[in-house]
């Protein structure tokens, strides 16, 4: 699902990254939504830093929403204010270990 929206609040801590976003509906009505990210030293290396989402900020994300409906979801993808696009704000897929 892609969500665009002005920032409320970024919150860059463990053990998972918040983003608050304000998201206007086809029917005008404003959605707060809250996109879920792994902790700061999971999603460092595809971009996500403290500064990422400021206030204001219009943005577009990508979510893996709930099965129940509700605004909430897993960060998939961002584009940025500034039109950078990070990646997926979650664990890298685990490798299976196989023993010969």
């Amino acid at each position: 699902m892609t969500l665009k929206g002005t920032v409320k609040e970024w919150i860059y801590s463990n053990p998972h990254c918040l983003l608050s976003l304000d998201v206007t509906g086809e029917d005008g009505q404003v959605v707060h939504w809250i996109a879920e990210g792994q902790a700061p030293n999971v999603i460092f290396p595809v971009g996500y830093r403290r500064d990422s989402f400021k206030f204001g900020d219009q943005v577009t994300i990508t979510v893996e929403p709930v099965k129940n409906g509700r605004p909430l979801g897993r960060i998939l993808e961002a584009m940025l204010a500034d039109g950078k696009t990070l990646g997926p704000a979650a664990s890298p897929p685990q490798i299976p270990v196989t023993t010969p």
